[in-house]
């Protein structure tokens, strides 16, 4: 059975995930536990963040995953590279890149390491606009 689509909506803590509540205190769901079904984020938690990412960004995301020998022992290499528009499209710019790896054994659960460098990424993008920002 597929899950559904994630929906997004405003708040007052900002763009969530979920159904909307109508509690006027909380107004909605935050993001990374949207479910409340684990302690640790999954797949839908992943494309929740990624979408909201994109649609405030007006930008695409790429997620690669790929092995990577590092100190003569195998990882898993992950890199997040947000761009302005569709990724093979000609004269597409880079505006953020970050990588990560995760070694054999590891607590960290995919999803958390894909996370961490989306919201890397979302502060290196704020860093770079406030930059502009404050350069005019």
């Amino acid at each position: 059975m597929t899950p559904p689509s994630p929906q997004l909506y405003h708040s007052a803590e900002g763009l969530t995930v979920g159904p909307q509540r109508h509690d006027s205190t909380k107004g909605g769901l935050p993001l990374a536990s949207s479910r409340f079904t684990s302690s640790t984020p999954d797949a839908v938690d992943v494309l929740a963040v990624m979408t909201a990412f994109e649609e405030l960004n007006k930008c695409r995301l790429t997620v690669r995953v790929y092995t990577e020998l590092r100190k003569h022992t195998w990882t898993l290499a992950f890199d997040v590279t947000a761009h302005d528009g569709a990724p093979d499209a000609p004269g597409v710019k880079c505006l953020a890149y970050r990588k990560s790896s995760l070694g054999y054994g590891s607590p960290v659960p995919m999803e958390a390491v894909i996370l961490r460098l989306l919201y890397g990424i979302d502060a290196d993008m704020a860093k770079e606009e406030f930059a502009q920002v404050t350069e005019k």
